[in-house]
Parts: C-alpha cells; structure tokens; sequence
C-alpha cells in the first residue's frame, strides 16, 4: 500500500513539474488566442457562365479585358508585343471550323483599348505564332495548308499589313515557334523558327533567319 502510494505521489509530482514548466515557456508578453477559424470556398471574382465561344468582358483589379472581335472561332491564339513601343500588339488566331472564313490578324496601338483588323490573305492551317524584333518588326509563322512547310511572314507597320519573307521546314512538319534576338548582342534581330518534323521520327528542327532589312 506504502509503495503505491509513492508511485501515485511520485507521478503526480511530474505531472505538476511538467506542467509548470510547459508554463514557463509561454511569454506573456505574447497575445494568445485560441480560434479555430472555419473553412470557406470563395468563389474567383470574375469567371464565365456563359456557352462555350461567346465572349464575357471582365475587369480584374487594375487589368481591363478588352475585346478584340466578335467573331466565332477563336482557338489556337497568339499576340506578340512591340519591344520598341508596348502600346503596339498584335495577334490572331486559327479557324477552328474547318479553317473557314476570313482569316484576320489584330493589332491594337493603344494597348488594347482598341482593335483594329487586317484580313491576312495566305493560306493558314494552323499553329500561328508571332513575335517582334527590336526594330519594331513582326514576324509570324504558321503552317500551310498543306502543312508541308512553315512560311514566315513579316510586318513593318504594326501588324497593318505582311509580305512573305522565307518558308522552312519540309514534310510534315508541325507546332512551329518563333523568337527574335533582342539581347543587343552580336546575333540581335536574328530570327528562329523551332519546330517538330515528323519526317525524320519527329526530332525538332530549327532554322535562323537572318533578315537585315
């Protein structure tokens, strides 16, 4: 009975000790507060209720969205930015039924304020991509309607108007890219085509131009 109870008192006393020292280690000059907070979905600040291909115009905190056209058929997009002058985008897009229709490039010089379009009038079967050199030039490479090569474009007025600059890549090539040097380096304003050839066992090929006009 005697042994008992010491153990009892002996475990007691630990107890006691363990608790004034976990007491000790709580700084007073601390504010502790025991809440539990409760767990809440919150819903994004602006999202799209709306059907597929039909255009809902938001504004996100400082950022406007801006439409740039009401046509149908927007898929595949792409926009490049002037280096030269931000202000100056340009971008355009893939027909998605049947590559049908008028193909427009769009290219704003107000920072998307306002859009103006030019109806692009070479073939286009997708993968558009477009960037600009620090020049102020835009470049823009797609696939042809055979989609046996990639030709690229050029724009020296904002995206107003193209000609036809060089083609790359042969047979079945695909999902090209595009990129201007703007380092100030020795190779500034060269311009690479990346892209898959499924050809030769789908490797990448590149290609540079070199366009000094």
């Amino acid at each position: 009975m005697t042994q008992t109870r010491n153990y009892l008192l002996f475990v007691m006393g630990i107890i006691c000790l363990f608790s004034f020292s976990l007491q000790s280690q709580i700084d007073p000059n601390v504010p502790f507060v025991d809440y539990t907070y409760d767990m809440r979905f919150n819903m994004p600040k602006a999202y799209n209720t709306e059907p597929m291909q039909s255009d809902v115009l938001i504004q996100l905190g400082s950022f406007d969205v801006n439409q740039v056209s009401s046509n149908n058929g927007f898929a595949e997009t792409t926009i490049g930015v002037n280096v030269r002058n931000p202000l100056n985008l340009v971008g355009t897009d893939n027909r998605i039924t049947g590559f049908a229709g008028t193909r427009w490039i769009y290219y704003t010089t107000n920072g998307g304020t306002s859009w103006n379009s030019t109806a692009f009038p070479y073939s286009n079967a997708g993968d558009p991509v477009i960037c600009a050199d620090s020049l102020g030039n835009f470049y823009m490479a797609l696939l042809s309607s055979s989609v046996t090569s990639i030709p690229v474009y050029k724009s020296t007025d904002g995206g107003a108007s193209w000609t036809f600059l060089t083609s790359v890549g042969s047979a079945q090539v695909d999902k090209e890219w595009i990129a201007a040097d703007v380092t100030g380096g020795p190779y500034q304003n060269n311009v690479y085509v990346a892209f898959v050839n499924f050809s030769t066992g789908g490797g990448y090929d590149r290609k540079t131009i070199t366009d000094n006009s």
